[in-house]
């Protein structure tokens, strides 16, 4: 092993230095914006020079792993100085490995750990006697009749048995319920109520809903008093007593963790956030029928044509670089990326609203001019790409407003610029898939603030709605996404099967490999990506029983993530006749010319076709013009999630969409088996995400689950009323019917 210092010449060591100081203006804005004199800006650029010639080896022109770990480890303690220094250290390699034909090594990064608050305190057991006699109260049959009685008289029941029994403790969502009845929808015979979530109420609250709203007078009272009146008048509580809110919520905690999990809380109640179904999705797959969406045919497109073709000319390695362009490609750093873009931005005045219109017209023209120069197309690309998002920010707007603030656009702009362009500006655009931009946004989004890095998702829909990147999905993005960022379509076990049938009549060659392709993705939730690149190596048998898909990378593809490589049983995931068909293609595919290495699906345009039509069936069965093969993964990640979080040896036909023999009892039994899991395991989560190849469950919620409040009224308000509540409300010759 020899020094690394061996090979450093001071020219290299004089380039380093200046592209350090160079580059340090955008390490600093990255590193959370970390202020650091001039003077301290070189002290730690000769640190990180000094520890690199002083402990970084290399063994046969390769830079030893184990070095670099030893000069990181001598790095400040500070965590943001610390990503400061890991910058300057993976420039300081990056050159080198450029000057000197070196092999350099991938630098971990850094994270900062922190550990989530207990969700249950000693404190909550404080009111556990008070808890038992509230819910004792609840639960007792006599209580029940005795309000169907005379609901007017004990609103405070209704209230107590929403708050503790339905888990609803906000006191205006319970306000709503009781003096807004049309707040309280109906899907197939289930009730929910629809505020800023969905709220699924069970069949006994539906009977005590029902009750209060024939016997309604009066106007709207308060929620806590009502409560704490019924405690009294049932001598749980003295009179000089009041039950606080905090107080119930407390209980209510303590209840739904007990019954059912930390886990299952903590979605309910949105600490571990989802993205729910639409409203279109939802009542298609609860009714069975598809809804008719509005035309787009006069939607305004986002992008000029002429953008959209200067970025795709951007994209073709076609050697036709223009000398303006290469000088400028030469001549630009990030930093100088990041002027140009906040150049633009500043430009931006925050005005009065029809003052604020010319000066967007103005920066818009500005923006049109510089965009339709090909030579920046050409040579600063991502550049290129932010400034184009600007024009479309004040053109447009942003995600769900057609008309964004001043304020608000510099905030997007100048927050997502130097990160974006800082892991981009070495990337070539035209060599890069959708898991590369996916893992480089991904990276980017680590270097903001976390309050702000929902603006790479806006970023990145940007790119994925104009069709720039067109195999860029937004549910492969690690971030927490907001409400409703994630296009949340799915498709029930039942559509599948129709689409299957439907390519199944085709008989076409194209057709069938659809057929694989979508059953590879909707029964076993694979990328795109990774089907395109499967091998008959990947595909281990034995016998009937037992067949193992092994999703790991090769010399076709990439995957996302080192978490992406993960083992798939299809022998319990896949409907028996489509894995038959899976293996009678593997085996007639592979002809003694093939190797064992050789990809399944070796006709690229053939495939490219096939990917086509499976998606076109998709929207055709579901009538869902947003629908995309993305959403076959989707899918998977649901219906597996909810089929290992059924309640134990219980049919699941409460819903519609669990009317299947996907979700029969003996088909759970065999999943949970083969996966290894037991009732009382709290790695359900865990294992669809590791099947997903995610690396970590709050990814897989954030941007995958969509259906967790189905969970709601199976594993806890799932109460269904007595014969004799039954026959109290509705009388005796209505139930014996």
């Amino acid at each position: 092993m020899t020094a690394i210092k061996t090979i450093f010449t001071p020219e290299f060591l004089n380039q380093y230095k200046t592209k350090a100081l160079e580059e340090s203006g955008a390490y600093l804005v990255i590193a959370e914006n970390l202020q650091l004199a001039s003077n301290e800006i070189n002290n730690n650029i000769d640190k990180v020079l000094t520890l690199t010639q002083q402990l970084v080896t290399l063994n046969n022109e390769k830079i030893a792993s184990n070095s670099v770990s030893a000069v990181i480890k001598k790095l400040s303690k500070d965590f943001q100085l610390h990503n400061f220094q890991l910058m300057l250290l993976h420039l300081l390699l990056r050159m080198a490995q450029q000057s000197f034909g070196i092999k350099s090594v991938q630098l971990d990064r850094s994270y900062q750990i922190k550990q989530d608050a207990p969700l249950l305190k000693p404190d909550d057991f404080l009111t556990s006697r008070l808890q038992s006699d509230l819910y004792d109260l609840l639960e007792s049959e006599a209580k029940q009749l005795r309000y169907l009685g005379s609901p007017e008289t004990q609103t405070g029941f209704l209230l107590l048995w929403l708050f503790l029994k339905e888990g609803i403790d906000s006191t205006a969502a319970l306000t709503s319920i009781l003096y807004h009845p049309n707040k309280v929808k109906t899907l197939s015979r289930h009730w929910f109520y629809q505020g800023k979530e969905r709220i699924w109420l069970s069949s006994t609250a539906e009977l005590l809903l029902r009750a209060f709203w024939n016997n309604q007078v009066g106007k709207p009272k308060n929620c806590l008093t009502e409560i704490n009146n019924t405690l009294i008048a049932e001598r749980i509580i003295p009179s000089s007593t009041r039950v606080q809110i905090g107080a119930l919520r407390a209980m209510l905690r303590t209840e739904y963790i007990f019954k059912t999990s930390a886990s299952n809380y903590a979605q309910q109640k949105r600490l571990m956030p989802s993205s729910p179904l639409s409203g279109k999705t939802l009542y298609r797959i609860m009714s069975g029928t598809c809804v008719i969406h509005e035309s787009t045919a006069n939607q305004i497109a986002s992008i000029t044509q002429n953008q959209r073709g200067l970025w795709l000319s951007s994209l073709r390695n076609d050697n036709t670089e223009t000398i303006e362009a290469r000088h400028i490609k030469d001549g630009l750093n990030t930093l100088e990326q990041v002027d140009i873009v906040k150049q633009f931005s500043d430009q931006i005045k925050i005005l009065a609203r029809q003052e604020s219109a010319r000066n967007y017209t103005k920066v818009k023209e500005r923006l049109r001019l510089w965009l339709h120069k090909r030579e920046n197309a050409k040579a600063t690309p991502f550049c290129w790409l932010l400034l184009s998002w600007l024009y479309h920010l004040l053109a447009h707007g942003g995600m769900r407003k057609k008309r964004l603030r001043p304020r608000t656009i510099k905030k997007y702009i100048n927050s997502v610029a130097a990160p974006v362009l800082q892991e981009f500006v070495d990337c070539k655009a035209d060599r890069m898939g959708g898991h590369t931009w996916a893992e480089k946004l991904n990276l980017a989004a680590e270097n903001i603030n976390s309050k702000n890095r929902d603006y790479i998702l806006y970023f990145a829909d940007f790119v994925v709605m104009n069709d720039l990147v067109p195999d860029l999905c937004l549910s492969d993005l690690d971030i927490s996404s907001s409400r409703g960022s994630v296009n949340t379509n799915i498709l029930t076990q039942h559509e599948a099967k129709c689409v299957i049938s439907a390519l199944n009549r085709l008989e076409t060659k194209a057709s069938h490999l659809a057929q694989l392709c979508f059953c590879l993705s909707f029964y076993s939730g694979l990328r795109r990506g990774e089907i395109a690149g499967l091998q008959y190596a990947d595909f281990n048998s034995m016998g009937d029983d037992y067949i193992n898909l092994h999703v790991r990378p090769n010399k076709y593809r990439e995957l996302k993530s080192p978490q992406s490589a993960r083992n798939i049983p299809l022998d319990v995931l896949w409907p028996e006749e489509e894995l038959v068909k899976l293996k009678q293609y593997l085996r007639t595919s592979k002809t003694k010319f093939n190797k064992k290495k050789s990809k399944i699906f070796r006709d690229e345009a053939c495939l490219n076709e096939a990917f086509l039509l499976a998606t076109e069936a998709m929207k055709l069965i579901t009538a869902e013009p947003t629908m995309r093969f993305h959403h076959c993964r989707h899918s998977f990640a649901n219906w597996l999630y909810l089929l290992l979080s059924l309640p134990e040896k219980r049919q699941a036909n409460f819903y519609p969409f669990t009317r299947h023999a996907y979700f029969d009892v003996t088909n759970r039994e065999r999943v949970m088996k083969r996966l290894a899991l037991v009732e009382y395991s709290r790695k359900k989560l865990w294992a669809v995400s590791i099947l997903l190849g995610h690396s970590s469950p709050s990814v897989t919620m954030a941007s995958y689950i969509h259906t967790s409040e189905f969970l709601h009224p199976l594993k806890f308000a799932n109460h269904s009323p007595s014969p004799r509540l039954l026959r109290k409300f509705w009388g005796a010759e209505y139930l014996d019917r």
